[in-house]
């Protein structure tokens, strides 16, 4: 494992210790050099929380962390918020 992936692994752990953090799928488009998530919170006070949270205050910052060691390999990162269609999600069997 290359010591970027090492990283990412260790920064996965911290972030699942993340409160009202139900979970995370991580994406990856190795051709545009580009990585993201989408994330599923308990409530909006937890979202909050992480939005505000040393976390994402890095990532806005432009930088990428384990929680203990940073390097600053990230660029343009964009926070989208949106609800959860519960009734379509049912249908479609998304993990919520």
């Amino acid at each position: 494992m290359d010591k970027l992936m090492s990283m990412a692994v260790e920064g996965a752990k911290h972030i699942a210790t993340v409160s009202g953090l139900r979970w995370k799928i991580y994406l990856q488009s190795p051709e545009k050099g580009e990585v993201g998530g989408i994330y599923l919170f308990e409530d909006e006070a937890s979202l909050k929380a992480y939005l505000d949270g040393p976390i994402m205050t890095q990532r806005k910052a432009g930088k990428f962390g384990d929680g203990k060691r940073v390097v600053s390999p990230i660029k343009d990162v964009t926070i989208k918020q949106f609800d959860v269609m519960d009734e379509l999600t049912k249908i479609t069997r998304g993990p919520v």
